[in-house]
């Protein structure tokens, strides 16, 4: 498991390399790629279309399959997988520096083969933060996502619903991107 964690370190640390040294052949931006996180060991990954006033966000929200071999259990799995769609709404505060506000409604499901564990959840987060732009392609930035969502669990032993809002430990996100 470390060596996937290194390797994904590896390539977001080329991605940024190589994206310092591209030359902006446009003025304004429409399109942008986004790492995020929130924890440091999970990362997102976010594509933005639009135009200076409005983009349109695609995110990953989890993306992860993980065998967790064990003398009990050799054939246990662990599968999360989620999407978000948004719009945001950037805000030129100081020549360099954005403020960002928007909408984003997303989805999650997680499966875990050991005890037949499944559980999905839907929300609609706010966002809110600010990107400060390094050059014309790189930028680095923070947002937070107040929201409300609805989680849904089944297991071999229980199940549950529940129905939550507010601010999320991992919906304050540090973020790295790159323009185009």
């Amino acid at each position: 498991m470390k060596t996937k964690s290194f390797s994904f370190n590896a390539i977001v640390i080329i991605v940024f390399i190589l994206s310092c040294y591209i030359n902006s052949f446009a003025q304004e931006k429409g399109k942008a790629f986004e790492i995020t996180t929130s924890t440091f060991d999970q990362f997102k990954i976010r594509y933005k279309f639009g135009n200076e006033n409005r983009m349109f966000r695609i995110s990953t929200t989890y993306l992860s399959v993980n065998t967790l071999n064990s003398a009990n259990d050799p054939q246990n799995v662990d599968f999360r997988a989620g999407v978000g769609f948004g719009v945001e709404f950037p805000k030129k505060l100081i020549e360099k520096m954005s403020l960002i506000y928007g909408i984003e409604f997303n989805s999650n499901f997680f499966y875990q083969k050991q005890d037949s564990n499944n559980s999905f959840s839907v929300g609609a987060y706010g966002i809110l933060g600010f990107r400060y732009h390094l050059n014309e392609v790189v930028q680095i930035g923070a947002e937070i996502n107040p929201g409300i969502h609805y989680h849904h669990s089944k297991s071999d032993f229980n199940s549950g619903n529940s129905l939550g809002f507010g601010i999320e430990n991992n919906r304050a996100e540090i973020v790295l991107g790159f323009s185009f």
